[in-house]
């Protein structure tokens, strides 16, 4: 589901008798990874960094997952290149073989692998935007104000993306012992 709002609640909570209270963290509002196990379900908060490709600056893209036994729901707000091939993959097998017939237990680890993935090269931009300062550093001024603004720049970057990317660990460990 793309952009959650009351109507995409109602049919949720309607159809799957999802807590109210978990269905409020799908709002698109930012707040802090989560697990919750619910006897009927998983309910998951997941915080992704997205690049903006025209300013390199990070900010953040939260996706919600609700794994049942038998299938599972995914919310989110934003375009993250993963889901969108995601999307076009099952379409394209559905349009060759007839309907997917995927389990949660198969595609949703798969889902988590390619959303990490995806964080990599970002992650690999920021480095390699580290290692050009550091050869500018030792090469030229260090009081030169584009060095400095750079760095700046960068050192936010780096701190943007440990704070998505730190509460990962607490809930895949949870989710790992279930």
């Amino acid at each position: 589901i793309k952009k959650t709002g009351k109507k995409q609640i109602q049919f949720l909570r309607e159809e799957f008798n999802i807590e109210i209270s978990d269905l409020s963290d799908t709002l698109p509002t930012l707040q802090r990874p989560k697990i919750t196990i619910r006897e009927e379900y998983i309910f998951m908060v997941l915080l992704f960094p997205v690049e903006d490709k025209n300013s390199l600056s990070i900010s953040t893209a939260k996706v919600d997952l609700f794994i049942f036994k038998d299938m599972f729901v995914l919310m989110h707000d934003e375009d993250l290149e993963p889901l969108q091939i995601l999307r076009e993959s099952i379409e394209h097998y559905a349009e060759e073989n007839g309907p997917a017939r995927f389990t949660p237990q198969q595609l949703v680890p798969w889902i988590l692998l390619d959303l990490y993935g995806y964080c990599m090269p970002i992650s690999n931009r920021v480095a390699n935007a580290i290692d050009q300062l550091e050869e500018i550093i030792f090469s030229q001024n260090l009081g030169n104000r584009t060095v400095v603004k750079t760095l700046f720049d960068i050192e936010r970057e780096v701190v943007d993306f440990r704070k998505i990317m730190r509460s990962h660990t607490m809930i895949m460990d949870k989710l790992a012992t279930v």
